[in-house]
């Protein structure tokens, strides 16, 4: 886990001391180094991590698209059908019909 925000203004702080002695300074500078390096690791692993999700989610939406297309092609012909005489009823007029009962 990265070092806090905290941890970090104070060792920055201590840094500025120009008392500090030597070793101290080198102690802080090499667990600024470490933590850093950790970060850097971490974050170049979540980056890995999120261009592996897009790429599945983009797989995912063409597969998706892909099947939906199949469906749409596929269709049962007596759904078509009822599709039709869904719509045959819904737009039939009076006339239409005094028209064909007229035959």
């Amino acid at each position: 886990m990265p070092m806090s925000r905290e941890d970090y203004e104070n060792y920055l702080n201590e840094l500025i001391n120009p008392d500090l002695e030597h070793s101290r300074r080198t102690e802080i500078l090499q667990d600024l180094r470490v933590d850093y390096t950790g970060v850097i690791e971490d974050h170049e692993k979540q980056l890995k991590h999120i261009d592996k999700l897009t790429a599945d989610n983009q797989d995912l939406v063409l597969s998706n698209s892909k099947l939906f297309r199949q469906l749409g092609i596929n269709a049962d012909p007596v759904q078509k059908k009822q599709e039709e005489v869904k719509e045959f009823s819904e737009t039939i007029t009076l006339e239409q019909i005094e028209a064909r009962s007229a035959r």
